[in-house]
């Protein structure tokens, strides 16, 4: 199976939240995520794995937001994300289909802030390096990358294929050429009480490779 085959397992269930209106995209747990790091998300926006594009749309509405570009190897859900767009008549937001664990053709340092969210435990071990690559390449010095996923096998879900602690996910960006300001895993911290799944999010920073 490729890594684009195990990607659509995943997105294509998502496809019909399409119907979801953003107040109730709102309440999700991926926007309590975006909301605890205010003013962090700005500028030219790279949404990595957008899936149906909610994530992206709603961070399109901070008026600190200039430009949001929403990828995602899902043909079904980049379409899904076209409609949620037509409906919402928002103008900032751009969706293409890519996959972003072969070279970008994105040019280089050409976003100032990057979010992804249950995107990285969908994706192979062994394509994580040209992920990680190509995420340094097109952000700015000194940008923020905001990242949440499921804590290690916290979500029973058959299309993961990596898995995280604080530790190996602090490992892999760092290694990469960013540097973490802040990684945990309290999922109590979302003011969730019905949300009894852990996840693991991660706020980094572009720095020098060494």
């Amino acid at each position: 199976m490729t890594t684009c085959q195990s990607h659509l397992k995943y997105h294509l269930p998502e496809a019909a939240r399409v119907d979801w209106g953003l107040e109730r995209w709102w309440k999700h747990i991926n926007a309590q995520v975006y909301h605890f790091y205010p003013g962090r998300i700005v500028g030219r926006v790279i949404d990595v794995g957008c899936g149906v594009g909610a994530m992206s749309l709603l961070v399109a509405q901070d008026p600190a937001v200039s430009y949001v570009l929403g990828l995602d190897v899902s043909p079904q859900a980049i379409e899904a994300a076209e409609r949620f767009k037509a409906q919402r008549r928002e103008t900032k937001v751009e969706f293409r289909v890519a996959d972003f664990t072969i070279p970008t053709t994105l040019p280089a340092e050409s976003f100032d802030s990057a979010m992804s969210f249950h995107t990285l435990e969908h994706i192979y071990p062994e394509d994580l390096s040209q992920f990680m690559a190509n995420l340094y390449s097109v952000l700015k010095e000194d940008a923020t990358a905001l990242i949440s996923i499921p804590y290690l096998r916290s979500y029973c879900d058959p299309g993961h294929r990596s898995f995280f602690d604080e530790d190996s996910l602090c490992d892999l960006f760092t290694t990469h050429g960013f540097m973490a300001e802040e990684v945990f895993s309290n999922y109590n911290r979302w003011k969730m009480t019905s949300y009894n799944r852990k996840v693991l999010t991660g706020l980094f920073r572009k720095g020098e490779k060494q």
